[in-house]
């Protein structure tokens, strides 16, 4: 268990430590130096069987993916209608879009505040996350530091 969380800690670090230029990851060794505050993390696309079960290894996939990954001030399920467990209309105010590179890293620089991420699909803006208020995957950025966020789209997948 240790080494899991070593190998996921040093993967965050990975992900954070590019340069951020218009959403876009650039130069590996000067992030830190260029975000001060915001977001840094993966989207990773899942599908296929996810359920674990004792002496049957799964058959489901996750990769790394190249995702438009739009950030809007904190959304509650009150506010929204999903259609088929995405969202077209987002009454909340636009904040940023990023896209994550082909290793499904992202890095964006965002005041403090409390967001909602939702990446860009073909049926309309997937989320899957949610907090015990309600909110869309709720995203809290503290002055002065990075958070990582690990983005899972399993829309596809079977638990």
């Amino acid at each position: 268990m240790k080494y899991v969380f070593a190998l996921i800690s040093l993967f965050f670090l990975h992900a954070c430590t590019a340069q951020h230029t218009k959403g876009k990851i650039k130069n590996k060794k000067t992030m830190t130096k260029s975000i001060q505050e915001g977001v840094c993390g993966t989207v990773t696309f899942q599908s296929g069987n996810r359920m674990p079960m004792v002496d049957v290894p799964s058959s489901g996939k996750s990769v790394p993916v190249v995702r438009s990954i739009e950030i809007y001030e904190r959304c509650n399920m009150s506010q929204v209608e999903a259609i088929n467990g995405f969202y077209e209309h987002i009454p909340t105010r636009k904040v940023a879009t990023v896209e994550s590179d082909k290793n499904g890293k992202f890095c964006i620089s965002l005041p403090a505040g409390n967001y909602s991420m939702f990446t860009k699909e073909t049926n309309g803006l997937y989320a899957n996350s949610f907090d015990g208020e309600g909110n869309i995957f709720p995203i809290v950025v503290e002055k002065g530091k990075i958070t990582t966020v690990d983005f899972l789209i399993s829309y596809s997948a079977v638990y």
